[in-house]
């Protein structure tokens, strides 16, 4: 791994968790190259300020008039279902 200020450090394999937004922008080098799957992977995921979770539970622990996930459309299907 060589930094920006040119340190280096040496190892058989890293680690690296980096934004998607970072890895999209391609300001980040590597050496080798990512495979193209994986860099295809990247550029075709997208990038937005919202993050969703769709959890299902076998019982319903909570108030049935609770509502705990708001679709920004309402007519949007989620498996076939809308929630």
């Amino acid at each position: 791994v060589e930094t920006a200020s040119n340190g280096t450090f040496a190892a058989d394999m890293v680690v690296v968790a980096i934004p998607l937004g970072v890895l999209k922008a391609a300001v980040v080098d590597f050496v080798p190259s990512m495979p193209v799957n994986i860099q295809g992977s990247i550029d075709r995921l997208g990038v937005g300020v919202f993050n969703k979770i769709w959890l299902t539970f076998d019982d319903n622990y909570f108030d049935g008039d609770q509502y705990m996930y708001f679709p920004l459309d309402l007519t949007a299907s989620f498996n076939g279902s809308t929630p």
